[in-house]
């Protein structure tokens, strides 16, 4: 295998990357055809502020545990434990919520965060990293890119079109899927399991399950929080576990489950960076999937494809680091993906936009409305601040609703979007007419 040193957009020094041989696969989001085209339309290639402060008690804070060294005294550690705040009685009484939405706004604990893990794994010769939905999207992404690896999202069921692989795990009243694309990792490859926190350990087994069917050496899972008490590492069959912090309960319960403007040229008018050539093709389109009629863009073929997923995050970093940009909010849950890496290359906050019901603490809604129906999008309260300029991002827009909501959100509270990014547009769907007179960017387009 022949390596080759890149540098990444990162502000940081400590970011190198070493891209390994990207696996590529056979050639989204989704949208109304009846008769699917046979592939994607892409001719034209169109296209540090203070953290927040958690209201925790100083009983409530999380113990750093040692990390790299027994003593454990990289600052680093207290500045991540500290960014975390807790959250009791959510989503139901007697459960503590450990929280690490106060984390990704907190952009110096959060490149911490990135940074301990990428110098933990940048040598350890792993092609794969493992992220589990949806939290692991968060961490996953910026980590792969670092190390040179593919990034592979291991969804709930009926997430990923195409043929899957599943494992079935228990939970405390039931059971549940974990499922992964067939043919998105090889028999032999090194991977790494990424989630944000360990609690019963029933997830990270089952993904370790999932990887090891089809051959792959599970080198470690990898979560920034574990909960000790619930003994989680027992269910990780004897594979090595890495945290930077855990916490303990007491006696308390289980704490979880885990887009009428035009599109802007990208680089150039005559659109010929050769990135763009390479983005496009790593994506494949999927026909009938969720349901008869639906052509799905799916980007989880990009996201395997080391050099094309790099090629991505630059241009958009490119665009973006001389903004002044203090926000990247990422609309759940494919936003997570391509907004943290984004976020730490050009200094700003991670903002997640989430369904309802999935962020404790106080929030703020925007209903939207879908084709059939009515939808939430919400955000924490003070997550961001009256005067900051913000940029949302997601993987596809179509009809715009989902980012016509998240701009409503922002503006509601004072800040100022400066643009909507998305990898992949359907034109035809005329999603930027719901985005008033926000700019849309966009790598590629598609046919609808």
């Amino acid at each position: 295998m022949m390596l080759q040193s890149t540098s990444f957009l990162f502000s940081s020094n400590s970011f190198t990357f070493s891209p390994a041989v990207a696996f590529r696969p056979p050639a989204a989001r989704t949208s109304s055809s009846a008769a699917p085209p046979p592939s994607i339309r892409f001719p034209n290639y169109r296209s540090a502020r203070p953290p927040a402060r958690c209201s925790v008690s100083k009983s409530e804070a999380l113990k750093v545990e040692a990390m790299a060294a027994e003593d454990g005294q990289d600052p680093r550690l207290a500045r991540i434990s500290s960014a975390i705040r807790v959250i009791p009685d959510f989503p139901k009484p007697g459960i503590l919520f450990q929280d690490i939405t106060t984390l990704l706004l907190d952009t110096k604990a959060f490149k911490d965060t990135i940074d301990l893990f990428v110098e933990r794994y940048k040598d350890k010769e792993i092609s794969v990293v493992a992220g589990v939905e949806a939290r692991g999207f968060i961490f996953g992404p910026p980590i792969a890119l670092a190390i040179g690896a593919k990034f592979v999202p291991m969804r709930k069921p009926k997430k990923l079109p195409g043929k899957v692989i599943s494992e079935e795990y228990s939970l405390e009243y039931g059971t549940d899927t974990m499922e992964m694309h067939v043919g998105a990792v090889e028999a032999g490859e090194r991977a790494l399991i990424i989630d944000d926190l360990i609690a019963t350990g029933g997830t990270l087994g089952a993904a370790i399950r999932l990887l090891e069917r089809v051959g792959v050496h599970v080198v470690e899972c990898a979560c920034v929080i574990e909960l000790p008490e619930l003994k989680g590492r027992e269910r990780l069959a004897g594979k090595p576990l890495f945290v930077l912090t855990c916490t303990k309960f007491g006696n308390e319960t289980e704490m979880r489950k885990s887009e009428a403007l035009k599109v802007e040229a990208m680089a150039a008018e005559d659109g010929q960076d050769p990135r763009l050539a390479r983005i496009s093709s790593a994506i494949r389109v999927i026909p009938d999937f969720p349901k008869p009629g639906i052509m799905f863009y799916d980007i989880t073929t990009l996201l395997l494809d080391t050099k094309a997923f790099k090629d991505t995050i630059d241009l958009f970093v490119e665009r973006y680091k001389d903004k002044e940009i203090s926000v990247v909010a990422g609309v759940e849950a494919r936003g997570f993906i391509f907004g943290p890496p984004i976020a730490l290359a050009i200094g700003a906050k991670f903002v997640p936009m989430r369904k309802p019901n999935k962020l404790p603490g106080k929030v703020i809604s925007e209903e939207y409305s879908l084709e059939y129906g009515t939808d939430i999008m919400e955000m924490h309260v003070g997550a961001v601040e009256a005067g900051e300029r913000a940029l949302i991002i997601d993987d596809l827009i179509a009809t715009g609703g989902t980012l016509g909501a998240a701009i409503k959100l922002l503006e509601r509270v004072g800040v100022h979007v400066v643009e909507c990014a998305c990898v992949i547009e359907l034109p035809e769907l005329k999603g930027r007419e719901r985005l008033g007179e926000k700019p849309l960017f966009v790598l590629v387009s598609g046919d609808a």
